[in-house]
């Protein structure tokens, strides 16, 4: 790795460890620093580029975490860090996608085909119950997000209509928000 590149990204750790806006710029500066990336998961795992732009951006978000919290050792370089990380997320992406294919296949073989309509109505009808149910324990603001980003509104769309600093605040956001109906859901799926 050039000089140039390793003081680049010891330029951006560093402002990630500000505060405020400063810090608020360095993340802008990282998310749009690596973001060549995305076409690379997209066409190595085949992947739409809505479920590339989000592994990108979990995988951004956890780099910054690691480089806050110190479990970034710095024993390679922050592009290859942040690859790898944002490589694993792809494959989760193309997991979960392939999990529900396979599990759709799984039971499509199972039921006949004259009760396959009724009983795809039905569950579709229970898992948009259920989701709505869980949208509404969020709270106003995730739920409009995340309904607007549903709804095909761009991350720069909702930042605006929303009134978010940025669409990096807004993707933060979404993310959270994601988080916590994921785990919403996984909770009422285990009682």
């Amino acid at each position: 790795m050039s000089e140039q590149r390793k003081q680049k990204e010891k330029e951006l750790m560093e402002g990630l460890l500000k505060s405020g806006t400063e810090k608020e710029q360095y993340e802008q500066m990282m998310f749009k620093e690596y973001m060549n990336i995305i076409w690379k998961g997209k066409h190595k795992y085949n992947l739409t580029e809505e479920e590339a732009k989000d592994a990108y951006t979990d995988a951004m978000l956890a780099s910054m975490k690691a480089i806050r919290k110190g479990s970034f050792r710095g024993e390679s370089s922050l592009f290859s860090y942040i690859q790898s990380i944002f490589f694993k997320k792809c494959i989760d992406q193309f997991n979960r996608r392939k999990t529900s294919f396979d599990e759709y296949e799984e039971t499509s073989m199972q039921i006949p085909d004259s009760s396959q309509d009724v009983l795809a109505k039905l569950e579709v009808r229970d898992k948009f119950i259920q989701l709505k149910l869980h949208l509404n324990q969020l709270g106003e603001r995730c739920k409009e997000l995340l309904l607007y980003f549903a709804e095909g509104y761009s991350m720069e769309e909702i930042t605006s209509i929303m009134g978010f600093a940025n669409a990096r605040t807004a993707a933060s956001q979404k993310y959270n928000c994601k988080k916590q109906l994921l785990k919403l859901m996984e909770n009422s799926s285990a009682k």
